[in-house]
């Protein structure tokens, strides 16, 4: 998942590496994954409870492409809180709202409620259309500072004004000069900045 975060909108990125459901709180969900800011890689442990259950609107209504029968959308909101390695320099925690939207098919699976691209419809559901959103802030643990934060299964959903003038988000596989400056270099290198090294092979 890509994002934007502090007053720069600067690329953050966000991978989950394993999310576990509560055993006595079906509410409440466990997490562990990394995030990468300015090529600084950082662990971090949370947990997701949610709040809200709701329909989503008649207009919402999905086609699953397999079937092509229209389908009933979900919207959940919660509360989420990751904290970051506290042994990593500039270490803090993010907290704020997730927003998923999600259809079940008729096998039961749920599935990320995605607007089509460039199609409005969806863009008025609680996560935009990008099927997960989460928005908040992050505050540093040694000063209480906070900055904003927020990233999407669909960065494209919330690209900021600013950076949407300078081309982010436009087709294509270049990033512009001035948007380099922001990070987005790093995600159009498309490297798996998450997965362990392989060690290296032991040669005789």
């Amino acid at each position: 998942m890509e994002g934007f975060y502090g007053p720069t909108n600067y690329h953050i990125s966000f991978v989950f590496t394993k999310v576990v459901r509560d055993e006595q709180r079906p509410d409440v969900y466990h997490i562990w994954g990394k995030n990468r800011y300015k090529k600084t890689i950082t662990p971090f442990t949370g947990i997701c409870t949610l709040k809200q259950l709701a329909s989503l609107p008649d207009t919402t209504d999905l086609s699953h492409p397999e079937k092509g029968q229209p389908l009933r959308g979900y919207s959940v909101i919660g509360d989420y809180t990751l904290t970051e390695d506290p042994t990593t320099k500039g270490a803090g925690v993010y907290s704020g709202k997730v927003m998923l939207d999600f259809f079940l098919t008729s096998c039961g699976k749920a599935e990320l409620a995605l607007s089509e691209p460039l199609m409005d419809a969806g863009r008025e559901n609680p996560s935009k259309g990008s099927g997960l959103l989460f928005q908040g802030v992050w505050r540093d643990n040694k000063t209480g500072k906070s900055k904003a934060a927020s990233w999407s299964s669909d960065f494209g959903v919330i690209i900021p004004e600013t950076l949407e003038k300078m081309g982010l988000g436009s087709r294509g596989d270049t990033v512009y000069p001035e948007l380099a400056k922001y990070g987005w270099n790093e995600w159009y290198a498309n490297d798996e900045w998450w997965a362990k090294s392989p060690k290296p092979a032991l040669s005789l």
